[in-house]
């Protein structure tokens, strides 16, 4: 069985996920722009767009809050985890946490756009694809996230972990 360093393993797996997420709403997104484009079939009632006019920008607002509180909080309670393996673990548990509340909000927006066809819930919608794209992980935003030391960096670096066998884990110091 092939070897593989454990850091790298999961930001593979956090940037496919990441991607897959990113190109799944941007498919979304130019979906809901040419089927309004091509198909102006529905015709709204004016009290949505009051509606979705209020609601979009408070929720667009709750969203970015919740991430940065989400993050923050979650990040606390990380970092005085002892294991590296279990830091690891647990950030790219938050990470998913926070690319599903960005996802929900986009989808909210594409139907506010769809249900009432106003151009600044297209906008909108493109912001916060952006504010996603945005949240792509690196492995220096991990370090800096987890605030590790340069001890923990290279312990990390060194962490093994065998394909398909999750407790199978070998370090090579």
């Amino acid at each position: 069985m092939k070897k593989q360093l454990l850091v790298d393993r999961c930001m593979q797996q956090i940037h496919r996920t990441h991607l897959l997420l990113l190109i799944a709403q941007v498919v979304f997104t130019a979906f809901c722009y040419f089927e309004i484009e091509i198909e102006h079939v529905l015709h709204p009632h004016p009290a949505l767009n009051i509606a979705f006019g209020i609601l979009v920008p408070l929720l667009t607002l709750a969203m970015v809050m919740a991430v940065r509180i989400l993050a923050q909080t979650k990040l606390k309670s990380i970092q005085s985890t002892s294991s590296i393996e279990k830091k690891v673990k647990l950030y790219s548990q938050m990470l998913m946490v926070t690319y599903g509340v960005v996802s929900g909000t986009i989808l909210f927006v594409l139907l506010a756009f769809c249900v009432t066809q106003h151009w600044f819930f297209f906008v909108a919608a493109l912001a916060v694809v952006v504010f996603f794209a945005m949240m792509y992980p690196t492995r220096k935003k991990m370090y800096a996230d987890l605030a590790l030391s340069r001890t923990e960096r290279q312990i990390l670096e060194r962490l093994y972990t065998m394909p398909g066998a999750s407790s199978a884990r070998q370090s090579s110091f």
